[in-house]
Formats: structure tokens, sequence, C-alpha cells
């Protein structure tokens, strides 16, 4: 009997651009501990889902937060970040969230603020204290990073 992502990567194989197999995919390869391979199933996601802004942000949102830092990508995070926010017309505030966090992570806290901010007037009302939380957290890593030249 096949396994359950050997099934998902014959829809994959038959749909590329299908996010959810791909999502499926490495969440199970996630769950079964399989965690390069489930690395390599998210940059499938994005290379695959070039005009999915949904699947960009959350193989950007994956690349760039995994707790293994191994498991890492922050350059294909970013590009995947970058085609979010540009297949949305910088409208998205979750694709301009991601792509912040991104930009976070690479120690770039001058461009979180402002993707942030974009996220933040993009979003509607109920979702901007969240969003306006974050902000002023990358704030406080741009003022602290800019007094300790050591910091990351």
């Amino acid at each position: 009997m096949e396994e359950p992502y050997d099934l998902l990567a014959e829809m994959i194989a038959t749909v590329p651009e299908d996010a959810w197999a791909h999502a499926s995919r490495a969440a199970i390869l996630v769950k079964q501990r399989k965690l390069l391979e489930a690395r390599n199933a998210y940059l499938a996601m994005g290379r695959a889902c070039r005009n999915d802004p949904e699947a960009l942000a959350d193989a950007a949102s994956r690349l760039a937060t995994a707790s293994h830092l191994y498991l890492r990508d922050l350059p294909a995070a970013l590009d995947f970040a970058q085609r979010a926010v540009a297949v949305t017309a910088s409208k998205d505030p979750d694709a301009l969230d991601t792509l912040a966090r991104v930009h976070y992570e690479l120690g770039h806290p001058a461009k979180a603020v402002e993707a942030q901010a974009l996220a933040v007037k993009a979003a509607p009302e109920r979702e901007q204290p969240g969003l306006e939380a974050t902000l002023a957290f990358y704030r406080r890593e741009q003022a602290r990073r800019a007094a300790d030249p050591d910091a990351k």
C-alpha cells in the first residue's frame, strides 16, 4: 500500500500548482519527522504555486520560521514572500505580514517595519490590532538593534 504522501506526490505530478496537495504532503512529512523532505516539499510548493499568494506565503513562513534552523531557507522564503506581495499588488495583509516576518528573520528590521506598516494599512479594521502589535515589536527590535551593534 502506498503511503499518503506518495498519493499526494502523484496528485502534485498531475496538477503541479495544487497548493493543498503540496501543503498536505509537507504536513504529513513533518508529522512523520521526515523534516528534510518536508523542507523540500515547501520549496516545491513555493516554486509550483507562483500565482497563489496563500501558498507562497505559507511556504515562505514555514521556511523562515522552522523550529530547526537547518530546515530554514531564508533566500527562498524571501523570494516566495516577495512574489506573494507582487501577485496581490501589495494589497493582501497576510502576504505583507509574511514579508515583514521574513525580513525580520533575515535581520532587516527597517524592512520588516516597512512591510508590516503596509500590512496594517491593507488589513480590515478587525485584523489591525494584531498586526499593529507585531509592528510595535518590529519597531522595538529596530531600536534595540540600532543601540546594540552586535545584536541580531
